[in-house]
């Protein structure tokens, strides 16, 4: 009960939270054609189905996803209670830190979905491995065959998640130190990984745009091993800062802490048996550690095999993160254990816990005001007619708040106010790259698609018609009020975007212009066809 409370503190917003992000504009109104264009160009033909199946439940889909993660948690439980001997009051809190840990919050987003389900698939199958061990002399064999073959399926489809690939290192580790010599009577399990990537690669081979994406070559190989160490440290630094990098953070988290201590010692004295009752073991720390930094390895290894580094765990570039909370979870708890006594053990985990419930919840609201500050940007395209007949406009924004704004955002915006797509909106100068080139390939792909929403565009036009500055001034004292008043009085909201957000609109023939433009060229160097920034 305890760790469902958990769970729900820190993931609530995920069902309450609305919007779209990102790379969502791109699934936004977009034709099954050009959706099986980019699924199957990209090597991801289940994004087809995913997608479409989440954009038919729009707020099915986040229920779904609430659910997952819960179960996911309940799986991580009885997983670590199988596989390692710990006490149940020690699987508790290692579950609970990973349950509300700060990462990959971007499952909030549509098209984060497969992450999602991936680990969820996996997670499933295997807790299922381990009742199958732990049943295999007991069960009769018609249902060890349909176990099995309901485990293999499982792991099979949990491979949608790319990295699980490597992630699978896991269970075999677990299937070895179970059976050792006899663990050839698992061959399919062994070969199940290697089935998946031949069919991956000989029948959907990615092509177009996504031809070197994600590609594996030697040379990324051994940048994976030589940095596997670093980025793990890198990793952990991440999840440190999210957990206790604002203040406030910490103050309420140690508040809160007190507070419980103070329920608990006053009212509820049956909390001592989980807040309270550590045995510390040296040898049984070490080798949890041990197991942690394999399993942070086997999470992260396949994103720096793909190029990868500094990977970050929260907003859209998290996703990389999604199989990290195992492994940090397994070593916070470990290093927990090994350095503070019995008594002060309950309340460090307390603190870790409490700490990832409210810095979750935070990065939870910033997808909020992210999405109102979109809505504001709308309300100002429709207040400057000026800018109605523009076709290239930079936009320069003070803060991005997710690091997400790219140029398919900007103009999916324009569309809901112009309801036409003729325009190329640029975030910065990030986008302005696409325009140097006299023929770009990118451009070209991005103007005949769905999802860029820029199919009546001109891609032969180079001139910048407008520079625009947009601050944005949604804070975050104001997110609360504002999704009071988009759920109850949606004029009074409109009012308050309107008031509240500013827009400077800078046109040719000023000083200003010609000064933003010059700056904005001097960004990027040509030589020989390629293209890179002078920094």
């Amino acid at each position: 009960m305890l760790l469902s409370l958990f769970y729900i503190c820190a993931h609530w917003l995920v069902i309450v939270v609305f919007g779209t992000w990102w790379d969502d504009w791109c699934a936004y109104n977009i034709s099954d054609k050009d959706l099986i264009e980019w699924a199957f160009s990209s090597g991801r033909p289940d994004t087809f189905y995913l997608t479409r199946f989440c954009q038919m439940f729009p707020w099915g889909y986040k229920l779904l996803v609430f659910l997952m993660y819960y179960f996911g948690m309940l799986f991580f439980y009885r997983i670590i209670r199988a596989t390692v001997s710990l006490e149940d009051v020690e699987c508790f809190w290692i579950s609970a830190i990973y349950a509300t840990l700060p990462v990959y919050d971007a499952r909030i987003q549509l098209l984060g979905f497969p992450y999602v389900f991936g680990l969820f698939l996996f997670l499933f199958a295997f807790y299922l491995l381990t009742v199958f061990v732990g049943k295999n002399d007991e069960w009769q064999i018609i249902w060890l065959i349909l176990l099995r073959t309901v485990i293999l399926f499982l792991f099979f489809f949990s491979f949608i998640l790319n990295s699980n690939l490597v992630f699978y290192a896991l269970p075999l580790l677990y299937l070895i130190y179970i059976f050792r010599i006899r663990v050839i009577r698992f061959f399919d399990f062994v070969m199940l990984p290697i089935v998946f990537w031949l069919i991956k690669v000989l029948c959907f081979p990615v092509y177009g745009i996504y031809k070197d994406y994600n590609l594996v070559s030697v040379k990324r190989l051994v940048h994976a091993l030589v940095n596997l160490l670093p980025e793990e440290i890198y990793v952990m630094r991440n999840i440190t800062v999210a957990l206790f990098g604002e203040l406030k953070v910490v103050v309420f988290s140690v508040v809160a802490v007190f507070f419980v201590f103070f329920i608990e010692k006053k009212y509820l004295h049956g909390w001592g048996s989980i807040l309270n009752k550590f045995h510390s073991n040296l040898k049984k720390d070490m080798i949890l550690l041990c197991i942690g930094i394999v399993s942070l390895g086997m999470g992260i290894f396949a994103y720096l095999a793909v190029g990868s580094s500094n990977i970050s765990v929260f907003a859209f570039a998290g996703r990389y993160a999604v199989l990290t909370p195992i492994g940090a979870s397994l070593m916070i708890y470990a290093v927990v254990d090994m350095f503070f006594n019995s008594e002060s053990k309950g309340f460090i985990c307390l603190l870790v816990v409490l700490a990832g419930i409210i810095s979750i919840n935070l990065a939870y609201l910033e997808y909020q005001r992210d999405y109102f500050r979109q809505l504001a940007f709308q309300k100002q395209l429709e207040i400057r007619s000026e800018l109605s007949d523009k076709k290239n406009i930079i936009c320069l924004m003070e803060d991005d708040i997710l690091s997400s704004i790219r140029f398919y955002t900007l103009n999916a915006n324009a569309e809901c106010v112009y309801g036409n797509q003729t325009r190329m909106i640029m975030n910065g100068v990030t986008d302005y790259k696409w325009l140097l080139f006299e023929n770009s390939e990118k451009l070209d792909y991005f103007a005949s698609r769905d999802g860029y929403h820029m199919k009546e565009y001109d891609v032969s036009y180079k001139k910048i018609d407008a520079f625009i500055t947009y601050p944005g001034v949604i804070r975050r004292k104001d997110e609360i009020k504002l999704l009071f008043y988009y759920m109850t009085d949606r004029e009074r909201f409109d009012e308050w975007l309107t008031n509240n957000s500013k827009m400077e609109v800078i046109l040719p023939g000023t000083k200003k212009y010609d000064f933003l433009l010059e700056e904005v060229e001097d960004y990027y160097e040509i030589d020989n066809g390629s293209l890179y920034t002078d920094f």
